[in-house]
């Protein structure tokens, strides 16, 4: 946290503009000024699911790669690799996702996200080795990389500069609810059936992710014609 603060003080430039008060916007709802209010509605709560959908594995990781190892080898050590690999193919991956997001529009890139998400959680369900759980969760980072950028994307594309902090602040507390839901519902699907069906649970909240993103789009193409 240091150095993040080191780095922010003298290396980020901000030409910050103090927002008029006499602004219409500036004492209204954050929502009042956006357009297409459905879409980051769906954007802010498709965050929360992401980020549910993430962190349900953390609580019971080293517990599964243990079973998986039969107790033997380095446990610890394991799950450390298998925790960071979704971590480093986003590294890998999130700015060339960004970049197609541009050339083919961020709807289809978190779409086409969501459905890889969603079949690389559901094969974590049928694993019986570590090497293979792990190949699944380096592709889980790649969808992760088409995600949460994203979603962040099309809120900037949609709201006006008076709320963008507002309604950032709204993804913010949308993804902590989601870190906290996430292990939450794990431990409990663990707890009473079994560890694997964990991912079924995880696979199950990218399905309801897809399904809330794509009527969300649905509706706000209804809307437009209807203006037309």
């Amino acid at each position: 946290m240091f150095v993040a603060t080191i780095v922010t003080l003298f290396f980020v430039k901000e030409d910050f503009k103090p927002m008029d008060v006499r602004n219409p916007l500036a004492n209204k709802n954050a929502f009042a000024g956006i357009k297409h209010k459905g879409i980051v509605w769906a954007m802010i709560i498709s965050s929360m699911l992401i980020q549910a959908a993430t962190t349900s594995i953390n609580p019971i990781i080293s517990l599964f790669v243990k079973e998986l190892m039969h107790g033997h080898g380095n446990v610890a050590m394991t799950s450390g690799v298998i925790a960071a690999l979704p971590g480093i193919a986003t590294l890998l991956a999130a700015s060339r996702l960004g970049a197609l997001s541009d050339h083919i529009g961020p709807q289809k890139v978190l779409m086409a996200g969501l459905i890889f998400c969603g079949c690389m959680f559901l094969p974590m369900f049928f694993v019986t080795s570590v090497f293979t759980l792990g190949i699944f969760r380096f592709l889980v980072g790649l969808s992760d990389a088409a995600l949460l950028p994203v979603t962040q994307t099309v809120m900037t594309l949609d709201t006006p500069a008076e709320a963008i902090s507002r309604i950032f602040s709204y993804n913010q507390s949308s993804q902590a609810i989601g870190s906290v839901v996430g292990p939450m519902l794990a431990s409990l699907v663990a707890g009473v059936l079994d560890y694997r069906y964990v991912f079924l649970m995880t696979t199950g909240l990218v399905v309801i992710n897809l399904a809330v993103v794509g009527f969300a789009y649905r509706q706000d193409r209804k809307i437009s014609k209807t203006a037309e």
